[in-house]
């Protein structure tokens, strides 16, 4: 039987440190991904649009979690933080 080796402190700090940039990278993505929601719901405002599609969503959706299957992510945790990131872009 194979024994499961455990992580040392230096290899757990690391992997910590490596998912401490990886949230910084998601932070600033969301920042820009609100940047251009913003930019989009001044645009649809100044022409009388609507603010929410639910055609064009439920396409972002399908491909999001299409993606996420490719990737064997849960696809309910990847439609919730879509939903999340969706309520609050319409806010």
């Amino acid at each position: 039987m194979k024994k499961t080796t455990q992580p040392t402190d230096r290899s757990l700090a690391e992997w910590r440190n490596q998912l401490d940039l990886i949230d910084d990278q998601i932070i600033e993505l969301l920042s820009k991904r609100m940047g251009y929601i913003s930019l989009i719901g001044k645009y649809k405002k100044d022409h009388g649009i609507v603010p929410l599609d639910p055609k064009r969503w439920k396409k972002v959706m399908a491909k999001r979690l299409k993606k996420a299957k490719e990737h064997k992510l849960s696809e309910a945790m990847v439609k919730d933080i879509y939903e999340t990131i969706h309520h609050h872009a319409l806010l």
